[in-house]
């Protein structure tokens, strides 16, 4: 999966966006280490803080949903570090490969 998904690291600065709500959905982040927040369209509480442990996954839309829309913005809260998917990748796998993935990002959705 890592040779075609080819993951990229990335470290983001405080109050930087990993992405924005109306964004493509085109991609997804495993979360290494840091804390993201969360801003939403409510006006009575626009952010809301996620922590995360390190490998929690965020955006997972961009490799189940490509193409759709965030609903809502990411931003990091304090230095994160994060490992990020394109979904090109996962289109060069073949048939049994993508369904085992998909198999395996219900189960951790549902969790």
């Amino acid at each position: 999966m890592i040779l075609y998904l080819q993951p990229k690291a990335i470290t983001l600065s405080p109050l930087e966006q990993v992405y924005t709500v109306g964004d493509d959905a085109d991609r997804c982040w495993l979360i290494q280490s840091g804390n993201l927040m969360v801003r939403r369209s409510s006006l009575l509480f626009p952010f809301h803080q996620m922590i995360y442990n390190k490998g929690s996954v965020t955006g997972i839309q961009g490799l189940v949903d490509p193409g759709s829309k965030r609903a809502v913005s990411m931003i990091a809260e304090d230095e994160v570090k994060l490992i990020e998917f394109t979904h090109e990748g996962l289109a060069l796998m073949n048939h049994d490969a993508q369904i085992q993935f998909r198999k395996n990002v219900s189960r951790h959705l549902m969790r």
